[in-house]
């Protein structure tokens, strides 16, 4: 039945020729089931259900014709820390109503990767468990965890970003077991969750870790006369350590496999363009989820990511099976290991079994089963000519369906291509997802006709991109990637200067950098010519030893090095949206910034573009003098360059409008009352939008600290907290 089915679906290919064929939903919906069996008890890497799940799809891309794209035959091994969960307990001793015994796969799950021990001990919370004197944060300082449990918030102060490194449970739980916690547990937003795991730097083979709901977290504050809203809460603004006094009972018994391996299940097909073909388009979804309990419960993830595994399958099935093959070749991947740290898709991009700068884009498919039949996609913005071109062949029916989103990166496979440079898609299903990392993620919650549609999508996006007469790979396509990604904003940055002025401003931002601690410059993009302001800094940043970089992850690298980065920006988002392009493929590469001046376009022109950015989400940055200007409903900052005697503050019915109020000047700022820390909740934090001021900045800096501001509330907008301060 199976050949005959192929049979005719090759047959099919046939007849659709050059367009895209039909993608089966039913068919997608049979590999799901299949996924989501017994059999395959969850499909957590490093278990034997789930190499026999690994072989299973090994086998399909076999049957469908592709060629082994692994280092051995369709499989790409690597090790992997594997833990089973075979006990887990938790019981409140001293709670102030009696012992209280909390349920396995409810109120708490065993993390991923913990330890095994049964320890009795006082609770002690230790804030976010993060310990950095250097930056004003440490959570364990007057605690004292020796044989106790640590009690953390797995989150950090204000945004990730801040804190790339501190906002992860292995760095949370090594300090932990650093200052003497003998077990750790870790404190969800509202419920717990399966599969949060930890890594092989941070697993303590006799430390049990355990995640627990918010509801557990309060009981185990019962008693100590405070309340965990409360102190969470607090929590941002300074530590609040302290021994809560209350006992509990924990015991983990994991059984260790130290000869865990996992495989990535790769199938390749050549594309038909002896040109083209050179250019390969990875089509990739986990395959992994979260396994099984001690308590029997089977997580068998349907939605995560059964439906876009199976998705995944149903398209390397049908494209194998099209004629004619599509110009560009494709790699079709079932990663491993996601759950468990994006494990798989990372060791493929450290171990590439194709050219990696050969690879054009990677289409990640993550949660693709529930909601109501929309279909997410994000990451257009990598490649606006193509996307341009595709959407208007659309029809009006599968553009209503569509939600766009630009790329998101942290959580899925494609954040590991993303890293190394190549652009990336996700696909999803729009919709709730109550049952994330839950038993109740089961096949009966999918829709067959959800798969369906995100998959035909999905099929006709990549049947375009991969006929693409132009080829994708070009000098500067990475940049482009990054450049076309980027939240940008108007920060009256350089521009390129005069070819005889190159010298002078390169010496003006050194000594920026030697003298005021300055740690990125940001330069202005030309709309006109991009790529060659790009090539222009580049070259400008190499005869001047600065680092050039395109995101966060390179600022950070340079000021690990103590050298001046050069981060670019476009300019002028207002005036573009007038004279280059439209706003709508603006919104959609990612800009989330309008910048709101004295135009040099006419009024209509400009009330016109101000109306479009709010339609599209969009917050703008304003003179406080022009906020007249902005529709009424709109996110807005408010930039006050020159505070006059009386300030004019926004009136109080506009302050839910209000993210922050810049005060641009600062030499001039602070002789204002208004200007102060909790000054009627106006002004939350003194942003400083130009660096290049005539006076030093340290005197600003003095003036800061004399007005009340502490270290955490003064943001620059420059270096890695360019992203912080947008909304």
């Amino acid at each position: 039945m199976k050949f005959i089915r192929y049979l005719s679906v090759v047959i099919l290919g046939w007849a659709t020729a050059t367009s895209a064929a039909p993608f089966d939903g039913q068919s997608a919906r049979l590999y799901l089931d299949t996924l989501c069996s017994r059999e395959f008890a969850g499909r957590k890497s490093g278990d034997p259900e789930m190499a026999k799940c690994e072989r299973w799809a090994a086998d399909n891309f076999k049957l469908f014709g592709l060629e082994p794209g692994g280092s051995e035959g369709y499989l790409q091994p690597f090790p992997i820390l594997n833990n089973r969960e075979m006990k887990a307990s938790l019981e409140l001793i001293s709670g102030i109503h009696g012992r209280k015994k909390y349920g396995n796969g409810e109120d708490f799950h065993t993390n991923t990767n913990s330890g095994s021990g049964k320890v009795q001990a006082e609770v002690v919370f230790a804030g976010y468990g993060i310990c950095e004197p250097g930056m004003e944060r440490d959570d364990f300082a007057g605690i004292d965890l020796k044989g106790k449990i640590a009690l953390i918030y797995k989150a950090v102060p204000g945004s990730e970003r801040l804190w790339d490194k501190q906002r992860w449970r292995d760095y949370k739980l090594t300090k932990a077991v650093q200052h003497g916690a003998v077990a750790v547990i870790f404190v969800n937003d509202q419920y717990a969750i399966s599969g949060a795991a930890l890594h092989q730097d941070a697993f303590f083979p006799q430390v049990p870790v355990i995640i627990v709901s918010e509801h557990v977290a309060d009981d185990l504050f019962r008693g100590s006369g405070k309340r965990y809203a409360n102190v969470k809460k607090a929590l941002e603004k300074a530590p609040q350590s302290f021994a809560t006094g209350n006992i509990v009972r924990l015991e983990v018994r994991m059984r260790h496999n130290p000869e865990a391996r996992a495989a990535n299940v790769i199938g390749v097909l050549h594309g038909s363009d002896s040109t083209l073909m050179d250019e390969w388009i990875v089509v990739g979804g986990h395959m992994d989820h979260n396994g099984v309990n001690a308590e029997g419960d089977v997580f068998y993830g349907a939605d995560d990511n059964a439906s876009g595994a199976a998705i995944m399958l149903e398209l390397a099935r049908g494209f194998a099976s099209r004629y004619p093959t599509p110009k560009r070749s494709l790699m079709f991947m079932e990663f491993a290991a996601e759950e468990q740290g994006l494990l798989g898709s990372q060791w493929f991009v450290d171990h590439p079994t194709i050219p990696k700068d050969k690879i054009a884009a990677m289409i990640n498919f993550d949660c693709c089963g529930m909601g109501s039949g929309g279909v997410g996609f994000g990451g257009a913005e990598h490649f606006p000519e193509i996307w341009q071109a595709y959407e208007a062949q659309m029809d009006s029916g599968t553009r209503a369906n569509l939600t766009l989103s630009t790329i998101w990166h942290g959580g899925s496979d494609n954040s590991s291509f993303q890293d190394a440079g190549i652009p990336t898609f996700n696909y999803w299903s729009s919709g709730d997802r109550p049952f994330y990392h839950h038993q109740e993620d089961l096949p009966g919650q999918i829709a067959t006709t959800t798969l369906g549609k995100v998959g035909q999508e999905a099929s006709n996006f990549i049947q375009f991109m991969a006929n693409w007469e132009k080829p994708v790979i070009t000098e500067n396509y990475k940049e482009r990637a990054w450049l076309y990604s980027a939240c940008s904003i108007f920060l009256n940055g350089y521009g390129r200067p005069p070819l005889q002025e190159v010298d002078v401003w390169a010496e003006t931002m050194k000594n920026n950098h030697d003298q005021q601690g300055l740690k990125c410059a940001v330069v202005s993009i030309s709309p006109e010519d991009p790529f060659g302001d790009v090539d222009f800094w580049r070259q400008f940043c190499k005869n001047h030893n600065f680092s050039f970089v395109t995101g966060k992850d390179g600022i950070r690298e340079a000021m690990r090095k103590q050298k001046l980065a050069v981060l670019p920006v476009i300019s002028n988002i207002a005036v573009m949206d007038v004279e280059a392009v439209y706003l709508r493929n603006l919104a959609m590469m990612g800009i989330k910034i309008a910048s709101v001046g004295q135009a040099e376009t006419d009024s209509s022109k400009r009330a016109k573009a101000i109306n479009e950015a709010a339609e599209l989400g969009m917050t703008f940055i304003c003179e406080a003098a022009l906020r007249h200007l902005l529709p009424q409903k709109s996110k807005r900052i408010l930039v006050y360059s020159n505070l006059p005697d009386k300030v004019d503050l926004p009136a109080k019915e506009e302050l839910d409008k209000v993210r922050l109020v810049f005060p641009y000047n600062l030499e001039t700022a602070f002789d204002h009352e208004t200007i102060k820390p909790d000054s009627g909740g106006i002004v939350s934090r003194v942003v400083a939008l130009d660096f290049w001021t005539n006076g030093p900045l340290s005197g600003s800096l003095i003036k800061l600290e004399q007005a009340g501001f502490s270290g955490q509330e003064i943001v620059y907008m420059m270096g890695e907290n360019l992203l912080e301060v947008l909304p």
